[in-house]
């Protein structure tokens, strides 16, 4: 299955260099022209949590920016950690966001993880 940019998916647990393991879904951040130039599509995508934990890397999630349902309501996304990973780890598509909240999003991600100071 083609997965595509604003796509909510489900990935085995990952390991960070740091030890811990992440138990999360991700939405998917890069292009679709990024995500189908291997042999095998590889994604890059940013981690969403049920934590309730409020930072300057949380960007807060509500039902109404989704096509579909989130498992859980009360969401956020940790601009900061950034995963990439081969199609072959996907195990589900949960949803897919709205363009212009992805696009908040983007920019809030630019100018909070890559401004260049």
């Amino acid at each position: 299955m083609d997965y595509q940019q604003r796509d909510v998916v489900w990935i085995p647990p990952t390991a960070l260099p740091s030890g811990e393991v992440l138990k999360h879904p991700f939405l998917i951040i890069s292009s679709d022209n990024v995500n189908k130039s291997e042999k095998e599509n590889y994604y890059t995508g940013v981690m969403m949590t049920g934590s309730n934990y409020v930072n300057r890397f949380s960007f807060p999630l509500d039902p109404s920016m989704f096509e579909g349902h989130l498992e859980k309501s009360l969401c956020q996304l940790r601009m900061h950690i950034l995963v990439s990973f081969p199609e072959s780890k996907i195990e589900k598509l949960i949803t897919r966001m709205h363009k212009k909240d992805f696009a908040q999003l983007i920019e809030q991600i630019k100018d909070t993880v890559f401004k260049i100071d």
